[in-house]
């Protein structure tokens, strides 16, 4: 990770490829963080382990996510109502949400923004 500065916040000026992510075993790479925000990328396929494992439960966050999708067809259910996303179609799960993700096409690929930060390799706040 290369940085581009200093600065007097907490968090410095970054850059890092994809290939430098942290991969969290459930189809999540952390691209980037700061202080309050974290991206990441999600990458799975129908019938892959990353489709069987975690992204189908029944989850509650305990922070706020909005996601894009750049490929592939999601079902993402949202505290009982179902969505269908689609590539070049954007969502929003609320903090405390009940949420659950099933891969109906792939590959998928989707890219999300979590604040406050969620460590997808620890599964913890930051």
């Amino acid at each position: 990770m290369a940085s581009l500065g200093s600065s007097s916040s907490a968090a410095q000026p970054q850059v890092r490829s994809e290939s430098e992510a942290p991969t969290s075993g459930i189809g999540a790479k952390e691209l980037i963080h700061g202080d309050k925000l974290g991206l990441r990328i999600w990458e799975g396929d129908v019938g892959s382990s990353v489709d069987d494992s975690q992204l189908k439960r029944d989850y509650v966050q305990s922070h706020e996510s909005v996601g894009y999708m750049i490929s592939g067809k999601v079902q993402l259910a949202i505290e009982g109502q179902t969505l269908i996303l689609e590539p070049g179609q954007s969502w929003l799960v609320p903090r405390g949400a009940h949420h659950s993700y099933k891969i109906l096409e792939g590959p998928m690929k989707a890219v999300e923004v979590c604040g406050p930060r969620h460590d997808p390799v620890s599964g913890s706040r930051v």
